[in-house]
């Protein structure tokens, strides 16, 4: 298995968990904080969309303003697919180049990793009828 093709794997395994945690979720619980600390589900997605386009920054050598990101629209659909997007590039900008690989896995996969954790925990309290189990199924 090349570095690329692992990578590949790593992305697109938390990609359908942090689907998952999210498949269903009624609107009004995109609002939900499991402590006065955590993120919402809403905030979660942004602040994951700001971490790819940090990773692209700082994988070339540049700085990142951290809270400087602000999605263009708030609502959940909109946020569900602004991180789509984001994500779809800073995988794509991951695979372009080996180099990449030690970044992307931090801000990509072992921090979505982090973050589906917290979103499943989320979603069994807002809905104690979801299978946590679910995130292992095929996508």
């Amino acid at each position: 298995m090349t570095i690329s093709e692992l990578i590949r794997m790593e992305c697109d395994s938390v990609g359908v968990k942090v689907r998952k945690t999210l498949e269903g979720m009624e609107e009004a619980h995109y609002g939900f904080k499991v402590t006065p600390q955590a993120m919402t589900p809403a905030e979660t997605l942004e602040h994951l969309a700001e971490c790819y386009v940090a990773f692209q920054k700082i994988a070339s050598g540049e700085q990142h303003d951290w809270g400087s990101y602000s999605a263009p629209d708030k609502s959940p659909a909109a946020l569900m697919a602004n991180w789509e997007a984001e994500r779809a590039k800073a995988v794509a900008f991951a695979l372009s180049d080996d180099s990449h690989a030690e970044h992307a896995h931090d801000f990509i996969s072992a921090h979505d990793h982090y973050h589906v954790g917290q979103l499943a925990l989320i979603r069994m309290a807002v809905d104690p009828s979801w299978d946590p189990y679910s995130i292992y199924q095929a996508g």
